[in-house]
């Protein structure tokens, strides 16, 4: 779970982003070993966020502008 620092404020989250919510937020945060990225569901900020390294966050970041998580069509 994150620390202070990014529990009330530093979420960020597209400009292009409805007023609704309904985006992904992500913030910066410190822990002792470095620094970690954090991801939550905006609709639920208090349901928790995942937190990554750096890496893994560029490895996921990576991984999603390829199209390597998109959905299969329905009822293809």
């Amino acid at each position: 779970m994150l620390t202070d620092g990014t529990s009330g404020h530093g979420w960020r989250r597209s400009r292009r982003c409805q007023t609704n919510n309904g985006c992904v937020e992500v913030a910066r945060a410190e822990a002792p070993t470095g620094p970690l990225i954090a991801i939550r569901d905006g609709t639920l900020p208090a349901a928790g966020a995942l937190v990554l390294e750096p890496g893994a966050w560029r490895a996921l970041l990576h991984r999603l502008k390829a199209g390597d998580s998109d959905m299969p069509e329905r009822g293809a």
